[in-house]
C-alpha cells in the first residue's frame, strides 16, 4: 500500500509502476520481466484516466499502448467487483497484477472499521497474484495510511510518499515503512516534470536535490 496525502501524486506513481510493469522498464524500479497490469480505477472519469496513461506514456518513452488493462468502476466498491478481478487474475495464472485507485473508494462501510478493513484485505489477499493500492493520510497525521490499523496488518509492505513542489518539478520521496520478508530498502527520490499539459517527464532524484524531502 502506498499512503500519502491527497494531492501528492500517489495516482500518477500508481500508474508509473503499472506501465513500467507491463512493458518490463527498469527505468525507476528493479523490473526483471513483463507482467499483465490490470489498474482498477474508481477514483476518476475513463476519458481523465486515459489522458494521465498518455501522458505517464509520454514520461516512460512507451509508444502506442501502454499494455495495462483498465477496469472503470467509478462509484462501486470492490465487493461488487470482485469476480472480475479474480477472473483476471485466475486467467494470469498468478502472475498478473492488480493496481486499485483507491482504498478510498473500495468499501461500502468506514475505513476506520476493523470489520470494514478486515472485509477488504481479505478480498485483496485471495487474489491469485499481486496487490497494490494506493491510500490517503488522515487529516491530522501524515505518518501512517487512514483507518483501521488492520490495513497495515493487511499489506506485506507498505510505502510512504511525500512530495515538494520546485520549479515545474514535483519531488517525490517513496519511503518503506513496513516489510515483511525483505529488508528496509532506503528512501527513493524522484522527479515528475509537468508543463501546462500535464506530466511530460520522470526522472530518479538525488536526496539532495528537494531540501523538504
Amino acid at each position: 500500500i502506498l499512503f500519502a496525502p491527497p494531492g501528492t501524486g500517489k495516482s500518477y506513481i500508481a500508474l508509473l509502476k503499472g506501465i513500467s510493469l507491463a512493458n518490463g522498464i527498469n527505468e525507476l524500479w528493479d523490473i526483471p520481466e513483463a507482467r499483465p497490469v490490470l489498474f482498477v480505477n474508481l477514483e476518476r472519469s475513463g476519458n481523465s484516466l486515459a489522458w494521465r496513461d498518455q501522458q505517464v506514456r509520454t514520461a516512460l518513452n512507451v509508444s502506442n499502448r501502454s499494455g495495462v488493462t483498465y477496469l472503470h468502476g467509478r462509484g462501486k466498491t470492490i465487493t461488487t467487483i470482485k469476480r472480475h478481478l479474480y477472473a483476471w487474475a485466475k486467467a494470469r495464472q498468478g502472475q498478473g497484477v492488480i493496481i486499485i485507485d483507491s482504498l478510498s473508494r473500495v468499501a461500502e462501510g468506514p475505513l476506520g472499521e476493523d470489520s470494514t478493513a478486515n472485509e477488504i484485505t481479505n478480498i485483496l489477499n485471495g487474489i491469485d497474484g499481486s496487490w497494490y493500492a494506493i491510500g490517503h493520510t488522515p487529516r491530522s497525521d501524515q505518518g501512517h495510511l487512514f483507518g483501521s490499523i488492520h490495513w497495515d496488518a493487511g499489506a506485506d509492505i507498505q510505502i510512504k510518499a511525500s512530495s515538494e513542489k520546485k520549479e515545474g518539478e514535483l519531488g517525490l520521496r517513496l519511503q518503506v515503512t513496513k516489510a515483511n520478508d525483505l529488508a528496509f530498502p532506503q528512501p527513493q527520490y524522484l522527479a515528475l516534470q509537468f508543463d501546462d499539459s500535464g506530466l511530460i517527464g520522470v526522472r530518479g532524484a538525488k536526496n539532495t536535490e528537494f531540501a523538504e524531502l
